[in-house]
């Protein structure tokens, strides 16, 4: 049952989404070749002329289905529309006419471009969770078995409390801390408090944050299917030697 949620289990990195489309983050604000990540956003020539605060974050969907960061670096230069009821829609947008896009009137509309072949991908990770949780579950069962008959009987119960007190420590504890600042690195674009420091990430790396994500999990994951392979053996080695001995006094 390990082995099974093992493999599904390295299917994740077939379901890693791409980036998002994001003018000066991911893409050039042309949207046709991609960037590296940046820790200002960079300006372009499409809105050069405008007066934009880099900490604003305020995402516009160009026509050219490019993510902006705020209208004001979408070059936009009128809206209609209430901001309240977030039906707001900007126009004259430089940045999306500079990007070859001839149809239409240039617009762009309050909030981030969809992504459908993300969304899809997301149906096939629940239903492999799923799987993998079954898996996990039913092999669970063995291992408490396995761990139970494997020491004395007078010292079953440290035995057990041992057992929780790693995985507690070392999944419970520790987990977020490593899992956290390696995720952390993947971030291109944080917000700023009002007081000027860090918030929170904006925007992340989306394809190395699932490569970091599920590769430390597959990394984690490895150590321990081997180490349940050399636990088998050993069992089956134990039990070997015990039926042999059995056998044996029965023959006396």
């Amino acid at each position: 049952t390990t082995t099974m949620a093992y493999v599904f289990y390295l299917s994740y990195f077939l379901l890693i989404c791409e980036n998002k489309a994001f003018a000066g983050l991911t893409l050039t604000y042309d949207g046709m070749n991609p960037v590296d990540s940046h820790i200002d956003v960079p300006l372009s020539y499409c809105n050069s002329d405008c007066i934009c605060d880099k900490n604003q974050w305020e995402p516009v969907c160009g026509e050219n289905g490019v993510t902006y960061i705020s209208p004001c670096l979408a070059g936009c230069k009128s809206f209609r529309g209430d901001k309240k009821l977030m039906n707001i829609e900007f126009y004259d947008c430089s940045c999306v006419s500079g990007s070859g896009f001839q149809k239409g009137n240039h617009s762009a509309r309050l909030g981030e471009c969809p992504r459908d072949k993300c969304k899809t991908k997301y149906y096939f990770y629940i239903t492999f969770q799923v799987i993998i949780s079954f898996f996990t579950a039913l092999g669970s069962t063995s291992l408490m078995l396995i761990l139970i008959r494997s020491v004395q009987p007078e010292l079953k119960s440290l035995g057990m409390g041992f057992h929780s007190l790693v995985v507690r420590t070392l999944g419970g504890i520790l987990a977020p801390v490593y899992y956290g600042a390696l995720i952390d690195r993947t971030c291109m674009k944080w917000s700023v408090t009002s007081c000027g420091a860090r918030g929170a990430c904006r925007l992340y790396n989306s394809r190395l944050f699932g490569m970091i994500y599920v590769g430390l999990s597959i990394a984690l994951k490895t150590p321990i299917l081997l180490l349940y392979v050399a636990l088998i053996y050993v069992m089956k080695r134990k039990m070997k030697r015990n039926d042999n001995k059995i056998l044996e006094n029965g023959r006396k």
